[in-house]
């Protein structure tokens, strides 16, 4: 994607290059970034990879800036049809549970996440998001687990600091602040 002119409007094109704007991780690559992923939908609305990166960056842009409801309902709603275009990649499901979980609707997050790992056992986001809804539903133990998984499935993920400060909270939660404080 990189050695491509910049008017190559492809979907593969702009998928690579939206992921590579998202994981600069600035406010204004994240805007590029989901404006890659908007003209991607607009090329193959229903194009499974489309779905679940523009629901991605969708997800993160909610996090990184605290968006509005109805930009959650879009998030949630967008997540869904890329869980409906590919019913077994287990990304989807785990970017639906995250609209779950932003929700407060704990209980299909863990079960989304949950389907997630079976469906891909080696994904990292999904572990990782498992954890946090654990630690949310009060048993940071088994979060432990999950965000423990995660790290060391993808030891050199860009957004590994928001693993390592929800396994801190977990820590945190068990009293034991050593290890919280070392995270």
């Amino acid at each position: 994607a990189a050695s491509r002119p910049a008017t190559s409007r492809d979907v593969n094109t702009l998928i690579w290059r939206g992921r590579w704007h998202l994981n600069q991780m600035t406010s204004k690559d994240s805007r590029i970034a989901r404006e890659l992923f908007d003209e991607a939908l607009q090329l193959e609305p229903d194009n499974p990879e489309v779905l679940v990166q523009a629901a991605w960056t969708m997800g993160w842009n909610i996090w990184a800036q605290r968006i509005s409801p109805e930009d959650m309902g879009f998030w949630s709603r967008l997540a869904r049809r890329a869980m409906q275009a590919d019913p077994e990649d287990g990304r989807a499901h785990a970017v639906l549970g995250a609209a779950e979980m932003f929700q407060r609707n704990n209980a299909p997050a863990l079960r989304l996440f949950r389907r997630a790992i079976e469906l891909n056992p080696s994904l990292p986001q999904a572990h990782a998001f498992l954890g946090s809804g654990l630690y949310l539903a009060g048993r940071p133990d088994e979060a432990m687990a999950s965000l423990t998984t995660s790290l060391r499935l993808n030891p050199n993920d860009p957004f590994a600091f928001h693993t390592l400060g929800d396994l801190a909270t977990a820590h945190c939660m068990t009293g034991k602040w050593t290890e919280a404080i070392d995270l």
